[in-house]
């Protein structure tokens, strides 16, 4: 599974992307009745939606829930979903997240005993914990992704994929757009997994003790002792499929020789699908990005005695509406680190690619503040003891953190 651009309107992922290259995209439209929204979860619910002020507080990239009734009358619920949400729960920058998660509830069952779980994305079991009413429960979550904000690509490690889909042998059709109606249960497909049976599972499926004495839902699978077994084939689904690709800035330096401008080198990813990516700004005519695979380049000149403030990176393809990204343009900092290790010297040369404007480059964490490196471009430093690693900061925004080099 593969994660896309952070989107610049609300700071998550524009969509995931599941390794049957089926993108979903999050839904926040509470007007769509598909969404698992509605205006109800938003703080002003008669306002559009807006980030962060009126933005809902979770939303779904992926949710599929199915449900049934154990013997005793009890609920037994399954959650799967790509969610995302914020750390503390209200809508705000730099607090985004997305998990992967899956949910097992079950109640009405014989306590310490033991429930096997097979579902979309795996097989669980469990001890029936004693609930103090005579009865046994499971209540089992298992959320995986970043819980400090960012960190999106944690959430592909989850289980949750590939993405289920409405099983199209079985009608309605899903409707178009979409992987499914969230108000109607249906058949899926896409479960990597298969069961002791040889069938993929796209199932819920519950065995232990006495589980299926007079539930509805029991088992109808030859093989399986009814009177120890509940299942179902009909999940609640919802997914809207990716209708934009993204974009993000990996980097934009420049470089600077001459007092009437120089040349930006931008550097951008998006979806593996051909994209129409171009960057403008101040003093550069409109320019389209090279690239393939979903990296994406070009080195574009400005006139101007100083580099543009900003740039703006838009991807063109996404018309509703394009996606556009504002990039910070900084030096690129040559530089190199060696250590003599029967010297105890540390010599460190570096040169940032404005040669006209004044420029200074420091070295930073070396246990002795910011050091200047002098015009000449070179550093020497008695050392005992030196860093695996050494960052050379400028004051056009340059960074880079390089190795360092023992002889």
């Amino acid at each position: 599974m593969k994660k896309g651009p952070v989107n610049a309107l609300d700071g998550f992922p524009v969509w995931y992307k599941d390794e049957n290259g089926l993108s979903l995209q999050m839904n926040i439209d509470p007007d769509d009745p598909f969404s698992g929204l509605s205006r109800a979860d938003l703080p002003n619910p008669g306002q559009p939606v807006s980030f962060p002020d009126n933005y809902p507080g979770e939303a779904f990239y992926f949710l599929t829930e199915a449900e049934m009734e154990t013997g005793t009358g009890e609920r037994a619920r399954l959650v799967l979903a790509l969610e995302s949400t914020f750390v503390s729960g209200i809508p705000r920058a730099g607090e985004q997240i997305v998990f992967g998660r899956v949910r097992i509830r079950v109640s009405g069952l014989q306590p310490n005993e033991e429930y096997t779980v097979t579902h979309p994305y795996g097989v669980d079991t469990f001890i029936a914990e004693p609930d103090g009413e005579g009865f046994g429960e499971i209540n089992f979550t298992e959320d995986i992704g970043g819980l400090n904000g960012g960190n999106f690509e944690l959430a592909l490690t989850s289980r949750v994929h590939p993405f289920l889909q409405w099983d199209p042998r079985v009608l309605p059709l899903a409707p178009e757009g979409y992987i499914g109606d969230p108000n109607v249960l249906h058949p899926v497909i896409g479960s990597l997994l298969v069961d002791r049976f040889g069938e993929p599972q796209n199932i819920f499926r519950i065995e232990g003790p006495g589980i299926g004495i007079g539930s509805p839902d029991r088992s109808t699978t030859r093989g399986i002792n009814p009177n120890n077994c509940i299942e179902t084939r009909d999940f609640a689904l919802l997914g809207k499929l990716s209708t934009i690709s993204g974009v993000d800035v990996v980097r934009t330096s420049y470089t600077q020789s001459e007092s009437s401008g120089g040349l930006l080198d931008v550097f951008a990813i998006s979806d593996v699908t051909p994209q129409e990516i171009e960057v403008a700004g101040r003093g550069v005519n409109p320019t389209r990005l090279e690239g393939e695979n979903g990296l994406y380049f070009v080195r574009v000149s400005y006139i101007s005695e100083n580099p543009p403030s900003t740039v703006t990176v838009t991807n063109v393809s996404d018309n509703n509406p394009a996606s556009i990204k504002e990039s910070v343009p900084v030096d690129f900092i040559s530089a190199s680190a060696n250590y003599d290790n029967d010297a105890q010297i540390l010599t460190i040369e570096a040169s940032s690619s404005d040669s006209i404007n004044p420029i200074i480059l420091t070295v930073a964490d070396l246990g002795k503040g910011e050091l200047p490196i002098p015009v000449d471009g070179v550093l020497t430093l008695n050392l005992i003891s030196v860093p695996a690693n050494v960052t050379i900061l400028s004051t056009a925004g340059g960074k880079i953190t390089i190795p360092v080099v023992v002889t």
